[in-house]
């Protein structure tokens, strides 16, 4: 027999009874606010995240800034040193997809440092005018694209519209290679958040508001 408690009832339930499943109840706090279930974070979700991983993929994505669509990327057009005829079109299709699905810019970034070489200038032309001599480069550019063990020498053109790329990616590539040929990490993103305290939004609230009443022009008053 079940025991009684001390109303009287009989307990039925017994102790090993899993307790009730389903949909969580809200409750109480101690300050009398209602609490509900907990938002699970999921940042692929977020809209910045999903841009970012499109963009890496060669894929349209909406921009977060702007709001506006961002087409796909595309192979551009032929360039007029007919690196397009020395490249089968299957070969330039497998390089272009190659390059975009691996959808991880370091790794695309590490691509185009390899394909693209520093070569140090030999002989320099004789300036016009010795007075202004102008900037003078250092090194050239040698551009390749490689597939199957065959390497493809390429124009700067030709490079550019395989990939699908534009002349700043390659020239951020370039950049972030230091002397010894060491890839320096991505610094995009590192800045640290400014945070403000509660009594420093109220004063700097309090110093736009002043600067806003001072600045205003005061009505003529009628005669």
């Amino acid at each position: 027999m079940g025991g009684t408690g001390s109303g009287g009832g009989v307990d039925v339930r017994h102790p090993s009874t899993p307790p009730e499943t389903g949909p969580r109840r809200r409750t109480w706090s101690r300050g009398g606010l209602m609490r509900g279930k907990k938002k699970v974070c999921k940042p692929e979700e977020w809209s910045r995240n999903v841009a970012k991983k499109k963009r890496n993929l060669g894929e349209a994505y909406i921009s977060v800034k702007t709001g506006n669509l961002i087409p796909a990327k595309v192979m551009g057009p032929p360039c007029s040193d007919g690196c397009y005829d020395t490249i089968p079109l299957p070969t330039r299709e497998c390089m272009f997809k190659q390059f975009w699905e691996v959808g991880d810019y370091m790794v695309q970034k590490s691509f185009l440092q390899k394909q693209v070489k520093q070569v140090p200038v030999k002989r320099h032309r004789k300036t016009k005018t010795p007075d202004n001599p102008g900037k003078r480069r250092s090194y050239n550019l040698q551009y390749t694209l490689t597939m199957s063990g065959t390497s493809y020498p390429v124009c700067k053109k030709g490079f550019l519209n395989i990939l699908g790329i534009k002349t700043g990616r390659v020239e951020t590539a370039i950049k972030t290679v230091n002397a010894a040929g060491i890839t320096q990490p991505d610094k995009r993103g590192r800045r640290p958040r400014t945070t403000y305290t509660v009594s420093q939004q109220c004063q700097a609230t309090t110093h736009h508001q002043g600067n806003n009443s001072t600045s205003q022009v005061p009505s003529k008053q009628p005669e």
